[in-house]
């Protein structure tokens, strides 16, 4: 008897709603995160009728990222992050918003809260969308990083359209001229704020293209070494320089390995050397730029900084307010008291001392080598407020969780799906 039930038709499968949710999350964090690493670099600012304020491109895209956040988090759970991370980003946001009870400007700190919400987003988003990937995609990933936060400040040098220093700076005044002596990013900020990034990322980026020697990877690693060089930041180089000495005195490494990093820095300091001559507003600008004049005027600063903290010893005044003292450390005294302030202070070096201890998530070579940067940074910090910036700060946890993802373990970092069914189903 002839069979009249409807055949199956060829394309049914491929309808199949399962399907499309599988093919439609292929790619949807990685998209993601270049979309976040986009927005970074290219963080033009707006103002924002009605709060006298402006916001960037990276605040709207943290807003509109936040429902592919959520979508990756029902499908992979939570990230895990390591306590200290957690620890600072609490205090941050909680003394904050406590502190606008007693704030001398309510609006500034009001800010520093939004900014500890955004840096915190930042973070998050970071440990969730990089969590599946490998070492070989994360280093693809950070080379791109390094690529967009140079070739901006490279079309600054040009005077390229578009790439000019922020409007409200006055031309031709010397923080007009700052831009352009010394390599620095028309968004995201002057030569420190740029080497505090690059900071970050030279010694991952120059140990895989050590170790994998190929040409890509070596051209990238030269390129984020050499526009740390020509940041001229002397807090970061000094900070870097101490570090890695440090990290060869105490790790026992071989003639051979101590060779290989000054044959590395030999072509770095050519480059950055060539760089900076045919660049003629370095050639001609760079002894003022790197005067003691700076130094002695940091000094001023910090002699200021002692009398408001001892007329506002107990709470402070406040979340981002006071004077900017070139000082990280000291700028929590000033913002949060001597209780709150050593909190956050011993907190932060707590962050630094994580990467060169044991966990048995994380993979202790690769962690110890991305601690160089970490540990340089919170080294540059005493010298630098780099951190206190309503754009870099939410940039610099965006950098931390990317190396907290990249030194966890591929076990740690990606949930395995759970299934009902036995294994012989």
């Amino acid at each position: 008897m002839p069979d009249f039930r409807p055949l199956a038709h060829p394309l049914r499968p491929a309808l199949n709603p399962g399907l499309w949710k599988r093919a439609a999350w292929i790619g949807l964090p990685e998209i993601a995160m270049v979309a976040l690493l986009l927005s970074a670099t290219l963080a033009v600012r707006f103002p924002v009728p009605g709060l006298g304020r402006t916001a960037s491109a990276f605040d709207v895209a943290l807003l509109v990222l936040f429902p592919v956040w959520i979508v990756c988090v029902r499908r992979q759970g939570m990230p895990w992050v390591p306590r200290p991370y957690l620890l600072l980003g609490l205090l941050m946001l909680g003394l904050g918003a406590g502190s606008l009870i007693w704030s001398v400007d309510r609006g500034a700190s009001l800010v520093h809260v939004i900014v500890s919400i955004e840096s915190l987003l930042a973070f998050a988003y970071a440990l969730t969308f990089l969590r599946r990937l490998r070492e070989r995609q994360w280093m693809q990933l950070a080379q791109l990083f390094v690529v967009l936060l140079v070739l901006p400040g490279v079309l600054l040098w040009l005077g390229v359209p578009g790439f000019q220093p922020p409007a409200e700076i006055v031309p031709r005044s010397g923080d007009w001229w700052s831009y352009y002596v010394r390599l620095s990013h028309p968004f995201v900020g002057r030569s420190n704020n740029l080497a505090a990034l690059l900071l970050l990322l030279v010694p991952p980026l120059a140990s895989w293209a050590m170790r994998t020697k190929r040409l890509r990877d070596v051209l990238v690693a030269l390129t984020a070494t050499t526009a740390l060089i020509l940041t001229f930041s002397r807090g970061a180089l000094l900070a870097l320089l101490i570090v890695l000495a440090v990290h060869l005195a105490t790790e026992r490494t071989s003639r051979r390995q101590v060779w290989r990093v000054f044959r590395w820095a030999l072509p770095v300091l050519v480059l950055a050397g060539l760089m900076a001559a045919l660049n003629p507003v370095t050639r001609n600008l760079i002894l003022a730029r790197l005067s003691v004049t700076n130094i002695d005027a940091r000094v001023d600063l910090l002699a200021g900084f002692w009398n408001d903290v001892v007329a506002n010893w107990l709470l402070g005044m406040g979340a981002g307010t006071g004077i900017d003292v070139h000082n990280t450390y000291a700028q929590q005294l000033l913002s949060f008291g001597v209780l709150g302030g050593s909190w956050v202070s011993a907190t932060l070096l707590w962050t630094g001392v994580w990467w060169f201890r044991r966990h048995e998530s994380t993979r202790p070579v690769l962690k110890r080598i991305l601690g160089l940067g970490v540990a340089a940074l919170l080294l540059s910090f005493a010298v630098e407020s780099s951190f206190e910036g309503n754009l870099l700060r939410p940039l610099i946890w965006l950098v931390w969780g990317m190396l907290v993802s990249l030194s966890t373990r591929q076990s740690a970092r990606v949930r395995k799906p759970r299934s009902s069914r036995s294994p012989s189903a």
